[in-house]
């Protein structure tokens, strides 16, 4: 046989193959309309399949709510210091335990086995190169641009633009959007009325590292800024997440609170350390101008199905001669009502604290 009939003889094959596959019966060959485009937060436009059921939630803002949402089924992994970091996590929800835990900067490779259907990533330059191999890759971050204010119910609705269809989810999403509007309109309604003006300033810690104390905290577009200017007070923001201690000094402020697993040690820290002294928030934390944050399957500071919770947590802490909400009482509903799960006052009461699930510090 010539050369020239073997090459169409091997032409004639792809051709047969070709037709086989697009015939009824033939190959399982995915058009454009098994496919649906989503805008990611940096305005990407990310093409993805229709009800995706295998996705990584590298982005620790999302797996917290795709639960909620009733969507924990097509969770394939998450961040791993969110289930290895905090035993809240698998307590709330135990199937947690079985998803994979992805780190920070997964490798591609691990993607592509996992076979995974659409990737939350946290950062523009990490969806990037998983886009640039063919991946599907979405950034949600922690941080809106120019701020979190227009962004608090972007993944929500994104939940519902690829899962909306599924019996029960966009009901959940609905659910969750009008408690949330309804807790920042309730809260800013009382302030308006009482005439509260942007005049106490607010520093955040964070505590999910070990060591670096009050030197710590977040940066320009986080959540926990939006809801300070719902709250009225002045969100201190630096230059860096680093601040030195005589930047802290300079800005002298009103009220610090204080996240993250290593908040108990942290708060001693600080009341007590002499160069701290001449805060105004420290030198009157017995009057609860230094408070901490609830932990529970996620920090309260970042955006999650307890987000509600927050505004009024942070209501009663910031103007207690205003709010006196039953946070106890909030975050047991929430979760029952998000998670399917019976927490018990004393449960509840732990979350509150930023206490693990004996009551104890969480970094113990």
């Amino acid at each position: 046989m010539s050369m020239l009939v073997k090459r169409f003889a091997l032409i004639l094959c792809v051709i047969v193959f070709i037709i086989s596959c697009l015939s009824l019966g033939g190959c399982n060959v995915q058009s454009d309309d098994d496919f649906i485009v989503i805008v990611d937060m940096l305005g990407e436009e990310v093409q993805v399949k229709k009800n995706p059921s295998k996705v990584a939630c590298v982005s620790r803002s999302t797996v917290d709510l795709l639960i909620a949402f009733g969507l924990g089924d097509v969770v394939d992994g998450t961040h791993d210091r969110i289930i290895d970091g905090n035993p809240w996590t698998s307590e709330i929800y135990p199937e947690s335990e079985n998803f994979y835990r992805y780190a920070y900067e997964e490798s591609v490779e691990t993607f592509f086995e996992r076979e995974i259907d659409l990737i939350f990533s946290p950062e523009k330059r990490l969806a990037d190169a998983l886009r640039e191999r063919g991946l599907p890759a979405a950034t949600v971050s922690l941080y809106g641009q120019p701020n979190f204010d227009s962004w608090i119910f972007y993944f929500a609705d994104l939940c519902k633009q690829l899962w909306g269809e599924r019996p029960g989810v966009t009901e959940k999403i609905n659910a969750w959007k009008s408690e949330f509007q309804e807790a920042i309109d309730e809260v800013t309604s009382v302030l308006e009325e009482n005439n509260v003006e942007v005049t106490q300033k607010f520093y955040y810690v964070r505590g999910d590292r070990d060591g670096r104390g009050i030197n710590y905290t977040d940066t320009q577009g986080c959540f926990l800024q939006t809801i300070c200017k719902f709250l009225k007070v002045d969100f201190i923001v630096f230059e860096n997440n680093r601040p030195s201690t005589e930047a802290i000094l300079a800005e002298d402020p009103n009220i610090i609170a204080i996240g993250g697993t290593w908040q108990a040690k942290i708060y001693d820290e600080i009341i007590t350390k002499p160069e701290l002294q001449t805060i105004d928030a420290i030198k009157n934390h017995e009057n609860g101008k230094v408070f901490t944050i609830p932990v529970g399957f996620t920090p309260f500071e970042q955006i999650s199905a307890l987000s509600p919770v927050f505004i009024y947590y942070m209501a009663n802490n910031i103007y207690p001669q205003f709010f006196t909400y039953d946070i106890n009482a909030l975050i047991k509903e929430a979760y029952e009502n998000y998670f399917n799960i019976v927490i018990t006052t004393e449960q509840a009461n732990y979350i509150e604290n930023g206490l693990n699930i004996n009551g104890e510090a969480l970094h113990e």
